[in-house]
C-alpha cells in the first residue's frame, strides 16, 4: 500500500496475521498440495466437477453458480 498499513481501496487499517510469514505460507500450500488438489481430481475424472473463474466479477460467477446448482436439480 502507499500508506503503512492503509488500504489503497478503502483507506482502512490493513491487518498483518501472525501467519503471515514465508514458512507458514509454505505450509499452507504444501497442505493445499496433498489435500485439496487430489479432491479436485477425482471429481474431475469422475466428471462432476464445477469449476468457477471467481476472478471475475460478483454477478457472473453468482449467475454460473446459481445455473448450475438449478441444474442439479433436474
Amino acid at each position: 500500500p502507499k500508506k503503512y498499513f492503509i488500504c489503497d481501496k478503502c483507506g482502512k487499517k490493513l491487518m498483518h496475521r501472525e501467519d503471515d510469514n514465508p514458512d507458514a505460507i509454505r505450509e499452507r500450500i504444501e497442505i493445499y498440495r496433498k489435500k485439496t488438489i487430489p479432491v479436485i481430481s477425482h471429481y474431475r475424472k469422475k466428471g462432476i466437477l464445477i469449476e468457477i473463474n471467481a476472478n471475475k466479477a460478483i454477478k457472473p460467477a453468482y449467475m454460473k453458480i446459481k445455473k448450475n446448482l438449478n441444474s442439479l436439480k433436474n
